[in-house]
């Protein structure tokens, strides 16, 4: 990732991978076409290359004398993968806040099979506390092995009662 951002940072670098999105390029072909849209030199365009290259999204390969060059995947996946994770930072905990909802559905339901209220009545203190006690037990457990439950506690918080945080 070193150096990726800073690479794209410049116009010249962005059109470059432009032109390799199309497919595989020569030196040679690639610099006549930034040379149609862009007044730049030869060896400018192969210092572009080389950073480029350096920060991992185009790879090179050499073909007798030619040199062409391709969008490195590797290098795009993990830009992709960076901003992926600012744009949805809970992404990782997904599938752990699935199973605490999986759960809570699992113990509402039983609950629900015995002596209690019947549906659409609202629950007892009782059952809001016994809900409450589960909830808290899966939060400890979660937490004890590093998984964070931000929006499992926003959303507990808005559906319970101020008192439904007190068993927590």
């Amino acid at each position: 990732m070193d150096g990726v951002f800073e690479a794209l940072g410049d116009p010249v670098r962005r059109l470059i991978l432009e032109l390799l999105a199309a497919g595989e390029q020569t030196t040679g072909s690639l610099v006549a076409r930034l040379q149609s849209r862009t007044p730049i030199s030869q060896p400018a365009a192969s210092q572009h290359l080389k950073v480029l290259r350096e920060a991992g999204l185009v790879s090179v390969r050499a073909t007798g004398t030619r040199r062409v060059y391709a969008l490195d995947q590797a290098g795009l996946g993990a830009a992709r993968a960076w901003l992926a994770g600012l744009a949805d930072p809970l992404a990782p905990f997904t599938q752990p806040l699935d199973a605490l909802a999986t759960e809570l559905a699992r113990g509402r339901r039983a609950r629900r099979s015995g002596q209690r209220a019947a549906p659409g009545e609202p629950a007892s203190r009782e059952d809001q506390r016994a809900e409450g006690f589960v909830l808290s037990a899966r939060l400890r457990s979660a937490c004890l092995n590093g998984t964070v439950l931000v929006n499992g506690v926003q959303n507990y918080a808005n559906r319970k009662t101020p008192e439904a945080w007190l068993t927590l």
